[in-house]
C-alpha cells in the first residue's frame, strides 16, 4: 500500500524559491504551498513513508515464511507458528498460524521456567553445601560424625566437592569417629514429578532431584577395548564411589565384527543401597573409548558415598558408614562450598535443556514463596503467577512440570511469543536471559544448527515423540529483532522435518534482504 494507491500524484517542481507549486490529480487547480505547509508536508511524508515501507517489508516477509512452510510438505495443521517484530512497548505481529491453539511444548517450557526463575530470585542469589559436626573435635579426629548438608546446588560436582573437602584438610582434620550423614531435608523427598515420562528415569537427562545432589545425579561409564579381540573390556566408572557396582559383560571384537554397547541400571547384587551398572556388547580392537552415562537412583546417599571416597583420598579416614538423616540443630559449621550465580545456573538449564535444573530451581521457588521444604507443587504455582503477571490469562495454559518432559503442558506459540518479549524488555532480567539460550552455531543446542546465521539466532529447543519447537530470537545487522515462536505436534517421523523448517524459517528471519 502506498499513497499511489489513494490516487495521489506527487510532482515536486523544485525552483529553489518559495512558494512552489504541487500538482495533484485531485483536481484541475494547481495547489498552491507556503513555507509553514511544505514542512507540514514534509513532516507528513518522513513518517508516513517509513511506515508504509515497514509494512511492505513486513508483508513481503509473511511471503516468504509461508512458501518455506509450504514447501516443507508438513500439513499447516501439525504447526503452531507466531513471529513478531520485537519493539520496545508493543510487538507487531508479522506471521501467524495456528499460533493460538495450544499445544505440547516439550522443553520449550523451560523458557518460562527461566523467566519466572530470573524474576522471583535475587541476581545475587547463592546456596551453600556445608560439612557440620555436633561432636567434639581434638587433634584432627572428629569423635563423631561428619554431617553433609545440602542447600539445592544444582551445580555441586567434582570439583566443588574436591575443594569442599580440601577446606577440611586444611582445617587439620585427619580422621572421623563416627558415620557421614547426609541432610537432604531442604528440600521434600520427591525425587521425581509424577507426570515424568517414566520410561526415561534411567537417563542421565533425566536424574532424580534432591537437595543434596551431586553431578547431577548422574555416573559417567568408561568403556576401552582390550588389545585383544574376545577378551573383556575396561570399563570404569566416574566418579567412583562404594555406591556403584559395575558388572562387565562386555567383549572385545575383532576388526569389522558388528559393534554395540549399552548398560542397564538395576539394585546391587549386595545387601548395600546403591546401584548396579550392567555393561553388555562390545566394540572392536583399536576403536576410542565409549562413554555411556547414567542416572542414579539415591541422591543423598550417591554423594555422601562420594565424600567417604574423596575424604580418603585425601587422606582423612572415616570409620563409621554411610547414613542419612537430619542434622541436629547443635550442629556447627566446619566448612563450606558456595555454589556458581544465578545466572549460570540459568545457562545451564537453557542451553543444554538441563531438566534436573529445571526441577532444582522450581524448588527454590518454593523457598522463595514461604514453603518449606522446598518443592515442586509450589513452584509450578509461582512460574504460573509469573505467566499471568505478564499478561496471558490462567485458562490458555496448563504447565505441571517446569522442564517440559510430560505430555500435559500445554501452551500456545503467540503465549511463549508473549514471554519472550516481556524478558526481553525487563532491563534487570534481560541480559541473564537472553545470553542462557543456545547460539546458533555456536554452543549449546544449536551448536551444529544453522551455521549459515552463525550467531544471529539465540533460542532454546524442544524434543519429544512427536513434538519439536524452537523459540527464541532472530536478530538482523540492522538492529531489526524478531521474536518467534513455532511447535510441531505431529506424527514421530516427521519430526525430523519440522525441525529443518524450524531453522529454515529462523534463518529466513535474520536474514536482511
Amino acid at each position: 500500500m502506498s499513497l499511489f494507491d489513494h490516487g495521489i500524484s506527487l510532482n515536486y517542481a523544485f525552483s529553489g524559491a518559495y512558494p512552489y507549486h504541487l500538482n495533484s490529480t485531485l483536481g484541475d487547480t494547481p495547489l498552491r504551498f507556503t513555507r509553514r505547509n511544505t514542512v507540514t508536508l514534509l513532516f507528513f511524508v518522513g513518517t508516513v513513508f517509513p511506515a508504509v515501507q515497514g509494512f511492505c517489508a513486513e508483508k513481503s516477509l509473511a511471503e516468504k515464511l509461508d512458501k518455506l512452510v509450504v514447501a516443507s510438505g508438513l500439513k499447516k495443521g501439525d504447526l503452531g507458528l507466531s513471529v513478531a517484530v520485537l519493539r520496545s512497548e508493543k510487538s507487531g505481529a508479522v506471521y501467524q498460524l495456528n499460533a493460538d491453539q495450544q499445544r505440547l511444548p516439550a522443553s520449550l517450557t523451560k523458557i518460562a521456567t527461566a523467566y519466572a526463575v530470573l524474576k522471583r530470585l535475587p541476581g545475587d542469589f547463592k546456596v551453600s553445601t556445608q560439612l557440620l559436626t555436633s561432636a567434639p573435635s581434638e587433634k584432627g579426629e572428629i569423635k563423631g560424625d561428619l554431617i553433609l548438608k545440602g542447600h539445592g546446588d544444582p551445580a555441586f560436582v567434582s570439583e566443588h566437592l574436591w575443594v569442599l573437602v580440601g577446606k577440611l584438610h586444611r582445617s587439620g582434620v585427619r580422621k572421623i569417629l563416627g558415620d557421614i550423614v547426609v541432610d537432604d531435608t531442604y528440600f521434600d523427598q520427591q525425587r521425581f514429578d509424577p507426570s515424568r515420562t517414566q520410561t526415561r528415569e534411567d537417563r542421565a537427562y533425566d536424574a532424580p532431584v534432591g537437595a543434596m545432589s551431586f553431578n547431577w545425579n548422574s555416573v559417567t561409564i568408561y568403556a576401552s577395548p582390550a588389545a585383544n579381540a574376545g577378551d573383556p573390556m575396561d570399563v570404569q566408572a566416574e566418579p567412583m564411589s562404594d555406591y556403584v557396582q559395575l558388572t562387565n559383560r562386555t567383549q572385545t571384537r575383532r576388526r569389522g565384527q558388528s559393534k554395540n554397547l549399552s548398560t542397564s541400571r538395576s539394585d546391587r547384587s549386595d545387601d548395600q543401597v546403591g546401584d548396579q551398572f550392567i555393561i553388555k556388547g562390545g566394540i572392536a580392537v583399536g576403536e576410542d573409548e565409549k562413554r555411556l552415562y547414567r542416572s542414579v537412583r539415591y541422591p543423598g546417599l550417591w554423594s555422601g558415598y562420594n565424600l567417604k571416597a574423596f575424604l580418603e583420598d585425601q587422606d582423612i579416614m572415616v570409620t563409621g558408614r554411610v547414613r542419612k538423616a537430619q542434622a541436629p540443630s547443635s550442629a556447627r559449621v566446619l566448612v563450606e562450598q558456595e555454589s556458581k550465580p544465578l545466572r549460570e545456573m540459568v545457562a545451564d538449564l537453557m542451553k543444554f535443556s538441563n531438566n534436573f535444573v529445571a526441577e532444582m530451581l522450581t524448588k527454590h521457588l518454593s523457598i522463595v514463596a514461604g514453603e518449606t521444604p522446598g518443592n515442586l507443587s509450589s513452584g509450578m504455582q509461582s512460574i504460573v503467577s509469573e505467566l499471568v503477571k505478564a499478561g496471558i490469562p490462567k485458562d490458555r495454559f496448563q504447565l505441571i512440570n517446569p522442564s517440559g518432559l510430560t505430555r500435559r503442558n500445554k501452551m500456545a506459540p503467540s503465549d511463549l511469543r508473549k514471554v519472550l518479549e516481556e524478558a526481553y524488555r525487563d532491563f534487570r532480567i534481560s541480559s541473564e536471559f537472553v545470553s542462557s539460550l543456545p547460539v546458533a552455531g555456536t554452543d549449546g543446542t544449536l551448536e551444529r544448527r544453522m551455521p549459515q546465521v552463525k550467531g544471529w539466532v539465540r533460542a532454546k529447543t524442544g524434543l519429544l515423540s512427536g513434538v519439536a519447537g524452537l523459540a527464541g530470537y532472530a536478530g538482523r545487522p540492522n538492529g531489526e529483532i524478531h521474536v518467534f515462536s513455532f511447535i510441531f505436534n505431529g506424527s514421530n517421523k516427521q519430526r525430523w522435518s519440522a525441525m529443518e523448517l524450524f531453522d529454515r524459517l529462523a534463518a529466513q528471519l535474520a536474514d536482511e534482504e
